[in-house]
């Protein structure tokens, strides 16, 4: 049902609930609900609602959420919150890394439609949500956007950079 370490450890922890290390773990953590290591892991933290670490070198996939200080690796999750990272890429519906990339943009287009977008993530690769709409004539009824992406950037030189987005609206 659930494993318990007080200090470090290697290996595999496996268990039906969850797990968790008090200290830093070398290894895999495969839980049906939940991991907490409560130092660096080196390795794999696999768990069907969370995963929380101090530190991850290496990757952690959830269904739901996930949250480490600092990741050198990957995380792939519904949502997934980063202090700093070095190295590595969240992958998620929304990315929050305190350390780095966000963006609010206004943005119009032809339609006459006007979005607000929150941006988040890392240049490598971030998510956005957006919000937005636009008043037609009187014969013409308003128009809402909602509106979700992805995107990457690519530095020039400094000043200079590029966006690279993929997005989904729904009118």
């Amino acid at each position: 049902f659930y494993n318990i370490a007080t200090d470090s450890g290697y290996g595999a922890q496996i268990a039906g609930f969850g797990n968790t290390i008090g200290g830093n773990y070398e290894g895999t953590q495969i839980g049906g609900f939940i991991n907490i290591t409560r130092g660096k892991i080196d390795g794999a933290q696999i768990a069907g609602f969370m995963n929380m670490a101090k530190e991850v070198n290496g990757i952690q996939i959830a269904g739901f959420l996930n949250y480490t200080a600092k990741l050198k690796g990957v995380q792939v999750g519904v949502f997934n919150f980063v202090d700093s990272v070095d190295g590595g890429v969240p992958i998620g519906v929304f990315n929050y890394v305190r350390n780095g990339y966000h963006r609010w943009e206004i943005q119009g287009s032809e339609s006459g439609i006007v979005n607000l977008k929150y941006k988040s993530g890392t240049d490598r690769f971030y998510t956005y949500l957006g919000i937005g709409g636009a008043r037609n004539s009187d014969s013409v009824p308003t128009l809402w956007d909602v509106n979700y992406g992805v995107g990457t950037i690519f530095r020039a030189q400094k000043p200079v950079f590029f966006n690279l987005e993929a997005s989904a609206h729904w009118l």
